[in-house]
């Protein structure tokens, strides 16, 4: 075989092997990826659902337009009360006031700045405090509440 010629052998190829999902494992694998994406699309809407208070409340602040200060702040207190009053339920809620209130509401959402809502619970019972707010003070004020609203529990 000093010459060989390989043009003269015949060479036996194996049977293209077809990729396909036939096999039991890709059919247990795509049961549990459906029913884990089943779950975690079930849990967000829950979770949506659920928390469609706090967008109520928040979108009622931004779209309220009255250009009445005390009204303003009787509104913002208002939202925040009914949103704990939702959250943590009446007998918890309603009675406080004062400083009791303002306790709660930082306890309940500690990265709140507490001075804004000291300036809402100061600003609700004292109208002077309301004549003295800078446009910025009142922003602020908002942020707080819309913050609380956001992020307690």
């Amino acid at each position: 075989m000093d010459n060989p010629n390989f043009s003269s052998i015949k060479l036996h190829e194996p049977e293209a092997i077809t990729f396909a999902f036939q096999a039991v494992g890709w059919k247990i694998m795509t049961a549990i990826t459906l029913v884990a994406l089943a779950y975690f699309i079930s849990r967000r809407l829950l979770q949506y659902f659920r928390h469609q208070y706090r967008r109520e409340a928040i979108r009622s602040i931004l779209q309220f337009k009255d250009h009445d200060m005390e009204a303003w702040v009787n509104h913002l207190s208002i939202n925040i009360k009914c949103v704990a009053i939702t959250t943590y339920g009446r007998p918890q809620v309603a009675a406080l006031s004062g400083d009791a209130w303002l306790e709660f509401l930082s306890k309940k959402c500690p990265k709140t700045d507490a001075q804004p809502l000291s300036l809402l619970l100061q600003s609700t019972y004292n109208i002077g405090v309301l004549k003295n707010l800078t446009a910025a003070q009142r922003k602020n004020l908002q942020y707080s509440v819309i913050y609380w609203i956001q992020h307690h529990a």
